[in-house]
């Protein structure tokens, strides 16, 4: 399974690294991080993508962590089903 998706810094101010966490959920209450994917200028934004070898029909989501100078942000879940 292929996500990709991307992130917005408004003030033109980004974090050095941008790691952005590929959660997955059975239930779409409890998740666990899959894979770690870094999120790089593309010339439009700021860009993020990944392979999931073992995609399953769960719930799915992207997670940014707070730091000390940038908001946590996570994305919508997405319901996978095959």
């Amino acid at each position: 399974m292929h996500v990709e998706g991307a992130m917005d810094f408004p003030d033109g101010w980004t974090p050095a690294d941008i790691p952005v966490h590929i959660q997955y959920s059975r239930d779409g209450k409890r998740w666990t991080d899959l894979v770690t994917a870094q999120a790089n200028w593309s010339g439009e934004g700021h860009a993020f993508s990944a392979d999931i070898a073992d995609g399953r029909r769960d719930y799915y989501r992207a997670q940014f962590d707070k730091t000390e100078s940038f908001r946590g942000a996570t994305s919508e879940a997405v319901r996978v089903g095959r």
